[in-house]
């Protein structure tokens, strides 16, 4: 082997612990054998029938909360040095499109042991949810219709209201007189368009 070149900095360079490789296979061996116990089983991933279904988001992720706010971030350690941290994957996204992204992701989703396939729905509940929306669109109608109804009441009492001034507006102004309006040289207030 040649002695290295001295000023060269070789700290980059790749080691081999011969000692833990030989354990590892050591263990290896000891697996295929079958008598080996291993006392730090690697997490089982869950089968899709174990896992639940897709659900929709209950709680608000709140993405808006720091729009047009400056924020100094302490330094400190590196994964949490700004931006949106996930708690559950352990990791960092620097906007709020690339964590909304990882939310609703596979690899957040697995971590949280949801599948991405929707549930499955039967006959009877497709029967109840169109029940449901035929009287959610029930009602929307008979409140349109009832809010119709008293903005025509409330336009014909205005009407009415109005009516009634132009009536009283009326009953105040003297009679006009036929022989003073005559001897004045005109027959009414009227219009000289002819009808």
């Amino acid at each position: 082997m040649a002695t290295p070149v001295k000023g060269v900095d070789q700290s980059n360079r790749r080691t081999w612990d011969k000692a833990a490789f030989e354990q590892k296979a050591r263990e290896r061996a000891a697996r295929e054998a079958g008598d080996f116990v291993d006392h730090n089983p690697p997490p089982k991933a869950a089968t899709l029938k174990e896992m639940k279904p897709v659900q929709a988001r209950e709680e608000d992720l709140n993405l808006t909360e720091h729009v047009n706010k400056t924020e100094s971030v302490q330094g400190g350690s590196a994964d949490r040095s700004g931006g949106f941290y996930c708690e559950t994957c352990d990791c960092l996204m620097k906007d709020s499109l690339a964590y909304l992204d990882h939310i609703n992701g596979k690899k957040h989703q697995r971590a949280l042991g949801t599948s991405l396939r929707p549930e499955r729905a039967g006959v009877d509940a497709v029967r109840a949810r169109l029940a449901s929306n035929f009287e959610a669109a029930k009602m929307k109608r008979l409140q349109e219709a009832e809010e119709k109804r008293k903005q025509e009441e409330k336009e014909a009492r205005k009407k009415e209201k109005k009516d009634k001034k132009a009536q009283e507006k009326l009953a105040l102004m003297p009679a006009a007189d036929d022989d003073a309006m005559a001897a004045m040289g005109f027959g009414g207030f009227g219009t000289t368009k002819k009808k």
